[in-house]
């Protein structure tokens, strides 16, 4: 029993270890900017010129025109395949999953950024928003054998809600690991009971 429940306990950990999110965390490259596509980390960041940070994540402080860079992050050895996709972003309003549905995306998108070469490992598109809101960045990452497409939320002139996904599959592998751990705890307790008991 205890063999299985370290056993259970180490695989925890190396899932939480082996993950691209809690990967991109533990070289640096953990905030809200990070966004994965398929096996891929990638950075969108937003700039504006009148703006006092120098670069914002998820959230444009105000409407008008800001300028949206999509970079590729080395996280993983693969992540060169980047360079040689195309990636293209389309900035629609987000109206809820329901109504995205139902309607065209072309008829909802308020801009698009044709496929550009990532070559260079990032691309840079700017957008005039004419007014506050949330907005969703649909990027879709093409390639030769493979199409990755991620979903980004966008506060333009309103708080951003957004968690960074790497801080939930941490925060998710640490408390498997104390559940387990807890349990480990149990067993060894209990056991050294009946041992104590049968003496």
């Amino acid at each position: 029993m205890l063999s299985r429940l370290a056993a259970a306990l180490v695989l925890v950990t190396v899932f939480v270890l082996s993950c691209p999110e809690a990967r991109a965390a533990a070289g640096g490259k953990d905030d809200a900017c990070v966004v994965f596509l398929g096996p891929h980390a990638m950075r969108l960041a937003g700039y504006q010129a009148s703006a006092a940070k120098a670069e914002y994540c998820g959230e444009i402080p105000k409407a008008g025109t800001a300028v949206l860079a999509l970079e590729a992050l080395e996280v993983e050895e693969d992540n060169r395949e980047l360079r040689s996709m195309k990636a293209e972003i389309r900035v629609i309003p987000d109206v809820g999953a329901e109504a995205e549905a139902k309607a065209k995306l072309e008829d909802i998108t308020e801009a698009y950024m044709p496929p550009a070469s990532l070559s260079g490992g990032i691309v840079n598109f700017q957008h005039d928003f004419s007014k506050p809101g949330n907005y969703i960045a649909l990027i879709t990452v093409r390639g030769e054998k493979n199409t990755w497409v991620a979903r980004y939320p966008l506060a333009v002139g309103v708080k951003s809600t957004k968690i960074p996904t790497a801080y939930l599959v941490i925060g998710g592998g640490i408390l498997s690991v104390l559940l387990v751990g807890g349990l480990v705890q149990y067993v060894i307790v209990r056991e050294n009971k009946k041992k104590k008991q049968a003496a």
